[in-house]
């Protein structure tokens, strides 16, 4: 084989590793997103249109919760144990920031996470009152926000398992442990309301499935970290979540806000009904994320590096 032919082999090796990522990824956001749906029919068939604009809302809720404490470690330790941003918008060509130990950065990291989704939970059910009253306008449904933020807590080791997962290189570990995560969630949603529950099992049924999925994830990452806390590592993973957190939270919040910012404005009926349709039209968007996100676990790879040699760094972007 010539030297040109064996270089092309490398191009199509990588382009087929682009497309098996892209694949992986397409599948799993719409594959996810399409069960949160079915859950979301599910809980106005059952409950109404109304109850599911406060599920929404707490719903919204549950994600903040879960963005800020997921900002405060997942850029570092992703940083620290692959030298590698957790998002595609920065230039990650160097390994400065490179953990010397993999595996005790993913440790602290985790361990870092399970503390921080603790005593955020915690927090949040202390002031579940006040909590209760600027979500849903009222302070009798304080008992809601407990699962809110129970939920919300899950999320954050959820989130950084399953990123964790995928920047190892290993679809379909990933794939399993994503959409885990909605199957539980619609199971244990569709069992409780077919029992005569209300609005507090659809949380419970939410926060139940999340909290399992992320310890399908944990068993997945079993043999990749060890369970200690670093203090040399604790500096710098905190360090990156602090400069990453106002690009992050800006993202987020365009993305996510809307849901809270109506339920100022429109009834709770006319919100579940907003809920049910911008899900629906979501969906549309999630096969090119699929493919935007495909190429960060292979950076590292060897083929990457390979092609770039070969054909300089504008052509292996392009």
């Amino acid at each position: 084989m010539s030297p040109e032919e064996q270089h092309r082999g490398e191009g199509a090796v990588l382009g087929v590793r682009v497309l098996r990522y892209s694949g992986v990824q397409g599948v799993s956001l719409l594959g996810a997103s399409v069960l949160h749906l079915v859950t979301i029919f599910v809980v106005a068939g059952f409950l109404g249109p109304a109850e599911l604009g406060r599920f929404a809302v707490l719903y919204f809720g549950a994600n903040l919760l879960a963005q800020l404490l997921t900002i405060a470690v997942k850029p570092g330790t992703i940083r620290r144990t692959f030298a590698e941003a957790d998002d595609e918008d920065e230039d990650d060509e160097d390994d400065e920031d490179a953990s010397a130990s993999p595996q005790r950065s993913l440790g602290t990291g985790l361990l870092m996470a399970g503390i921080l989704a603790t005593v955020g939970t915690a927090v949040a059910i202390v002031l579940r009152e006040p909590i209760a009253e600027l979500l849903l306008g009222d302070r009798d449904d304080a008992g809601l926000i407990i699962w809110t933020a129970v939920l919300g807590g899950a999320t954050v080791l959820f989130k950084l398992a399953s990123i964790v997962i995928w920047f190892e290189r290993r679809p379909g570990a990933f794939l399993a442990c994503e959409l885990s995560r909605p199957i539980l969630a619609l199971t244990l949603v569709t069992s409780l309301l077919v029992g005569g529950a209300g609005l507090e099992a659809v949380l419970i049924g939410n926060a139940a499935g999340t909290i399992l999925a992320a310890v399908v994830g944990l068993v997945v990452l079993r043999g990749s970290f060890d369970a200690v806390i670093d203090g040399q590592e604790v500096g710098p993973i905190l360090h990156r979540g602090l400069i990453r957190a106002p690009i992050m939270m800006s993202f987020w919040t365009m993305a996510n806000a809307d849901v809270f910012l109506l339920s100022r404005f429109v009834s709770d009926a006319d919100l579940g009904v907003y809920t049910l349709a911008s899900r629906v039209g979501f969906i549309a968007a999630f096969l090119p994320q699929g493919f935007r996100v495909a190429l960060r676990p292979l950076r590292k790879a060897s083929i990457y590096k390979a092609v770039e040699e070969q054909y300089g760094r504008a052509e292996q972007r392009g």
